[in-house]
């Protein structure tokens, strides 16, 4: 019976989920209306990949991530009026990486129509 390393396994999976890879980059966020029915103002994220990594780091491409702290607590504020009372203070010190940092861009994400499943493999294929 042939070994098979870790390596090798990594491989063959980084081969096979590459063409997924592409078309989560492309899978947009469709604007979701708001509670009034009104559309959401301000920056909005333009593929799921940008809410899944932290804004200081790099998309799977290479390119820089736009999509950042300020722009998901503005976007999160319209969708959520509770988020204010339950966020705290918000510090300007945060790291992006932080667990509040993932926790609110997750919630977001969520509000966006976004599901677990979609994001858990968004997140398996970085």
């Amino acid at each position: 019976m042939a070994s098979v390393t870790i390596e090798q396994v990594r491989d063959v999976l980084s081969e096979a989920l590459a063409p997924i890879r592409a078309d989560l980059k492309m899978l947009s966020c469709k604007k979701v209306p708001l509670r009034n029915g009104s559309l959401p103002t301000g920056e909005y994220p333009r593929t799921i990949m940008e809410l899944t990594v932290a804004g200081n780091d790099a998309l799977p491409d290479g390119s820089n991530n736009p999509w950042n702290k300020a722009r998901t607590i503005n976007l999160l504020r319209q969708y959520d009026e509770e988020y204010e009372e339950d966020s705290g203070n918000e510090s300007g010190d945060e790291d992006e990486q932080s667990p509040k940092s993932r926790t609110r861009r997750l919630r977001l994400a969520r509000c966006l129509g976004i599901t677990p499943a979609q994001l858990n493999f968004a997140q398996l294929t970085l």
